[in-house]
């Protein structure tokens, strides 16, 4: 409870910058009806998502924002996960210590998930050249 407010502006903070960079370049530009959105000075088609992905990755103050934030979402989710069994009375002596291991092991996959994402793009744009 002590880090809750600041984690929970880290989480609010990176979803803004998430809809931001990805959301408002693909799914907006579509729903407003135009095929390609502008993403460093040339039109990249709103779902080619890898080069949207690339591009945003292949800045260095991105990456560091995206690995905080899911470190952040980590302990959000971990903690999310065994609070809402809780909530739900699924708590008993045996399986809260379980539902707790179970929540970290799925939200630990799930972020290493996202953060593979977020590293290999930054690796591939840094060792060779954004343009790749």
């Amino acid at each position: 409870s002590k880090n809750m407010l600041v984690l929970g502006v880290i989480v609010i903070l990176g979803l803004g910058l998430h809809l931001v960079h990805f959301w408002s370049k693909m799914m907006l530009v579509e729903l407003m009806g135009a095929e390609a959105t502008m993403i460093g000075g040339e039109l990249v088609h709103a779902t080619d998502g890898a080069a949207i992905i690339a591009y945003t990755f292949s800045n260095p103050v991105n990456v560091v924002l995206y690995i905080v934030w899911l470190v952040a979402l980590w302990f959000h989710l971990t903690h999310g996960f065994w609070s809402a069994l809780q909530t739900l009375g699924w708590n008993g002596k045996t399986w809260f210590c379980r539902w707790k291991v179970i929540g970290i092991a799925y939200t630990t996959l799930l972020i290493l998930g996202f953060l593979v994402v977020v590293l290999w793009f930054a690796a591939k744009a840094w060792c060779c050249g954004a343009c790749c």
